[in-house]
């Protein structure tokens, strides 16, 4: 689950009025690395793929991150523990409003963000090492997705978009 903050930016000459709004929205997206891990810590570098429909654009991140692995409890079959990490990437924005106009669309956006894991289950089986996630990702740069100035008028219309995130993930290592 995404909770986007959405910035409505309208600027005439010096004269700005600034709209904002935050929704919820669905996302889904994998994640692929390597991971190394010692009796108490260990660390991850992963790359990932997300997508994301957000009011009047989609979106598609991609990105790598890089997190420290904390081990609070084991059993011969269980492994709890947490984790934190950065990452960052680069965001595609397509409009999906008929109101914009193509013409004001950023093709690629620089974003960071910072990873705090919340629970780190791992289940140790004769099939693979399963586990399961609760992951915040919290978002530090609100990139401009879409800026247009309209030569008629001379009123730029911009939208910056932000996008934390709660997610609950399944992994498994081989």
């Amino acid at each position: 689950v995404d909770i986007v903050s959405m910035q409505d930016i309208q600027q005439i000459d010096r004269d700005t009025h600034t709209r904002k709004s935050t929704t919820a929205s669905g996302s889904f997206g994998l994640k692929g690395g390597i991971i190394s891990e010692d009796e108490w810590v260990g660390g991850r570098f992963y790359a990932e793929l997300s997508y994301l429909k957000i009011p009047k654009f989609d979106m598609l991140n991609v990105g790598v991150d890089l997190d420290l692995l904390i081990k609070y409890y084991e059993t011969p079959n269980y492994k709890i523990g947490g984790f934190i990490g950065a990452g960052g990437g680069m965001n595609s924005a397509f409009i999906a409003d008929k109101s914009l106009d193509s013409g004001g669309t950023k093709s690629l956006i620089s974003v960071g963000w910072v990873n705090v894991g919340l629970v780190r289950f791992v289940y140790f089986h004769s099939t693979g090492i399963h586990g399961a996630e609760l992951n915040a990702k919290i978002v530090y740069v609100t990139p401009t997705i879409y800026s247009l100035k309209d030569k008629n008028t001379g009123i730029t219309t911009s939208y910056k978009g932000s996008s934390s995130t709660i997610m609950l993930s399944y992994t498994y290592q081989f």
